[in-house]
């Protein structure tokens, strides 16, 4: 009876880490996402617009679809500057030359498209501020040679951890506080 109980369990156990290990592996300390609104100048939302995201420094691309609400996201991707183009039918594309996204942060860039046709193509060449108002995490990125750079008397590496705003390390057990 025990052993049949015992292999009802493992089998659950292997069951459910198959169905919510792919969720969990998609959460990433290391990425970021783009999320917005694509809306029309009247302010009426636009379903169906084309939003790519395009990484600036290694052309990679990026491409999703808004939904009934105009509501699109971007998630997981790599902490660096993007163009994004915002393309639908009735309206003129716009484009946005540099959105620079940063490490843990959802940043939001919101579209207004003009009508028009599709040929015609607005580019919007201002710096988005990013500010974080979707969560209350913090995360930056520590560059090698910021790390080689450090007095690390202890020669813990775990001192690290104290570098980025917000975060209190105790220097001797490098125990967050």
């Amino acid at each position: 009876m025990r052993s049949k109980t015992f292999c009802y369990s493992a089998s659950l156990v292997t069951f459910l880490l198959i169905v919510w290990a792919p969720g969990l592996w998609a959460q990433s300390a290391s990425t970021s996402a783009l999320t917005g609104t694509v809306s029309d100048p009247t302010g009426a939302v636009i379903p169906g617009v084309t939003v790519t995201a395009t990484a600036i420094a290694t052309n990679q691309t990026r491409t999703v679809t808004t939904d009934e609400s105009g509501v699109y996201r971007l998630p997981l991707l790599e902490p660096v500057a993007y163009r994004v183009r915002f393309a639908v039918a009735g309206f003129k594309t716009a484009e946005d030359s540099s959105i620079t996204v940063v490490v843990t942060e959802s940043t939001v860039l919101n579209r207004k498209l003009e009508v028009g046709a599709p040929s015609e193509q607005v580019t919007v060449e201002a710096v988005v501020e990013t500010i974080q108002t979707a969560t209350s995490t913090l995360g930056t990125t520590v560059l090698g040679d910021a790390i080689t750079a450090l007095p690390l008397a202890s020669r813990n590496f775990t001192a690290v951890l104290g570098m980025p705003t917000g975060v209190a390390v105790d220097g001797t057990t490098a125990v967050s506080s």
